[in-house]
């Protein structure tokens, strides 16, 4: 039977439609979420010697690129990629036989010039020649004496020598080959004598660099580390990056420190006191790096900036107080703002600190 809209009304007000009443006043209340059980730290300033650690390339400090003295066809290229070489060793060779040419030209001149000017002073002593004449004469010899040298020189350049005791790292040409004047020819570089560039981080600079202590290894794991002297600082950071340019030196041979070897390089900086928090009290997200810090009984984010890595350790450079409690265990569902039980606060186990931290 269809009700009336005034009879529906009716039984929907008292309660006679089945399955419609109050869920709300029959349901139990949700049970409140116990706080979290957190492991906190109340930091305070202590005396440590902060370091940096940066990527770092090796370069040969004595590095030479041989070029063609002159157009001309490569006759012999007497190194290869990798050959050690002793200084003065002829390296390439290009064709002689133009200038060679060339030179006796000049040669012949050089004698007919000499002639000449013999001749005249023979009749000079006659008196059958002007004094213009002999004067002439010598200024002609003079000049062909000076093309022949200059040929001699052109064509021992036609042999480029190694200027130093090397190695080559590069080599651009074959025999056959024409080159123009200024062509690459060869790299050379002197192995031993190595050279560190590297970039540090601005702000971590102290304004005076007296207690620095730089050493240098390979990249590659369990390299050795071995003391570096620093021989030029850039006067100003590179631009939008912050960094400042620094060159040094090895200061003793190290095993697989090679040109072109990717390396580390580790600063200690001078003494300090500062704040320092176990490495994983420090959290990372999108939002950058923060700690949770218990005020009240509950947890806050704090967002910080940290510093170099101290064994289990980690300093912050800002956004934290001395005697405030750092959230250092019990992280699993923790958020900012959410009610907290603290536990005793731990010591820092001291942690071996591996090579390169």
């Amino acid at each position: 039977m269809r009700l009336a809209p005034p009879l529906l009304a009716l039984f929907l007000a008292g309660g006679l439609v089945p399955g419609c009443g109050s869920r709300q006043e029959d349901a139990p209340p949700a049970p409140r979420r116990p706080p979290a059980r957190v492991t906190t730290l109340r930091v305070a300033p202590v005396a440590y010697r902060p370091r940096l650690e940066r990527g770092c390339r090796v370069e040969s400090a004595t590095r030479v690129r041989l070029r063609s003295p002159e157009a001309g066809i490569v006759k012999a290229v007497n190194a290869d990629v990798g050959d050690r070489v002793r200084r003065g060793e002829v390296l390439v060779r290009l064709d002689e036989r133009l200038l060679a040419a060339e030179l006796d030209k000049a040669r012949a001149r050089r004698r007919q010039a000499r002639l000449d000017l013999d001749r005249l002073e023979h009749l000079q002593d006659r008196r059958l020649v002007t004094e213009d004449a002999r004067a002439r004469a010598r200024t002609a010899l003079a000049q062909a004496q000076a093309e022949e040298r200059l040929l001699e020189l052109r064509l021992a350049r036609l042999r480029i020598r190694a200027p130093f005791d090397g190695v080559v790292s590069a080599r651009e040409v074959d025999p056959g080959e024409a080159v123009p004047g200024g062509a690459p020819l060869l790299t050379l570089i002197a192995p031993g004598d190595l050279r560190i560039r590297a970039e540090l981080p601005a702000g971590r600079l102290p304004a005076s660099l007296d207690g620095l202590a730089f050493a240098v290894r390979p990249a590659r794991p369990g390299a050795a580390w071995t003391a570096a002297r620093l021989e030029s600082l850039g006067p100003e950071a590179l631009p939008g990056s912050g960094l400042v340019p620094l060159r040094l030196r090895p200061a003793a041979p190290l095993p697989g420190l090679l040109p072109g070897v990717p390396c580390r390089l580790r600063v200690q900086l001078p003494p300090r006191r500062g704040l320092l928090v176990p490495i994983d009290a420090l959290r990372r997200d999108a939002a950058g790096e923060y700690v949770f810090v218990v005020h009240g009984g509950r947890a806050r984010r704090r967002a910080v900036r940290s510093g170099a890595v101290h064994g289990a350790r980690i300093e912050i450079l800002a956004g934290l107080h001395a005697g405030e409690q750092v959230v250092v265990r019990g992280f699993l569902g923790l958020r900012d703002g959410a009610a907290v039980t603290v536990t005793a606060d731990p010591p820092i186990a001291p942690r071996r600190q591996r090579a390169g931290s």
